[in-house]
């Protein structure tokens, strides 16, 4: 399936509208970003994901999945705070309520002192795994994705970024419940590494795809048709990998009202182009 990543606003009238235009558009699915809504911090956030679950069921869109709530890359993973705590709880109930098929979550990394990889599992694990049996109650996946390496500061290390370390964790779970969402604009960030080669690497581990472009040095949640990844080579790759799982959009979205038909009209076309590129390859 191609979906889009989006960020509904909980009132029911704005994102009817706004699922009815993807749909017009091309979009059959869509993707929840909790970690860009806002009113998950409000007291009245309930009504808001009972707003999201009705505009969800009206308009008839299907889910691939919820990013939850996360902590920012460069927060280390021994620090806790009670308020993003809190908002990863209940964006975890927000997705669970409306009844996502995969929860998308962010690894963190140790950063006390230096990098460590052992600290960094061990932490996640312990993190995560209430999360997880949440999710496999309620039939859903939990997804770690790949984080990147910014090429201006490559000497700070995030944990999922190298491939062996990843497939390491994931397999640590022994579920099938666990599985990666490879994020391809995170991946193209890694200089002089094989972007695709890790992907292929992971292979079956890897369930859900996001897609954006970027000029390498930022994370710039571009469109496809922007920047320079290979999509000719991530077309070969899938193949390879006899990959059949979603592919979802995770650019940014239309600040303009007035275009954004015409924005996610060519979204939807970037799409469909790298999935027929995939069925050619």
């Amino acid at each position: 399936m191609l979906s889009i990543n989006i960020a509904p606003q909980g009132d029911l009238e704005k994102d009817i509208r706004f699922f009815e235009l993807l749909k017009a558009c091309g979009f059959t699915h869509v993707g929840i970003e909790f970690q860009k809504c806002p009113w998950l911090a409000e007291d009245k956030w309930p009504q808001k994901v009972q707003a999201l679950r009705k505009a969800i069921q009206a308009t008839g869109i299907g889910l691939s999945s919820a990013h939850l709530h996360h902590y920012p890359l460069d927060i280390g993973c021994s620090v806790k705070y009670e308020e993003t705590e809190e908002l990863i709880a209940r964006s975890v109930q927000a997705a669970l309520k409306i009844g996502a098929p995969a929860f998308t979550v962010h690894p963190r990394s140790s950063m006390d002192q230096n990098f460590s990889r052992e600290v960094s599992a061990k932490q996640n694990k312990e993190d995560f795994f209430p999360i997880l049996e949440q999710a496999q109650e309620h039939g859903a996946k939990l997804l770690f994705e790949n984080m990147p390496v910014f090429p201006d500061f490559p000497e700070r290390r995030y944990f999922s970024s190298k491939p062996e370390e990843f497939a390491e964790f994931i397999d640590s779970f022994h579920s099938t419940g666990v599985g990666v969402c490879w994020d391809v604009g995170h991946a193209h960030m890694l200089l002089n590494e094989d972007e695709f080669g890790h992907m292929k690497q992971l292979g079956t581990r890897i369930q859900l795809i996001e897609l954006s472009n970027n000029w390498i040095r930022y994370d710039s949640h571009l469109l496809p048709s922007k920047g320079d990844v290979d999509w000719s080579a991530f077309a070969a790759a899938a193949k390879e990998m006899n990959y059949t799982g979603s592919l979802i959009l995770d650019a940014k979205p239309a600040k303009v009202p007035e275009i954004a038909k015409a924005y996610y009209t060519h979204a939807y076309d970037c799409m469909k182009s790298i999935k027929e590129r995939i069925d050619k390859a």
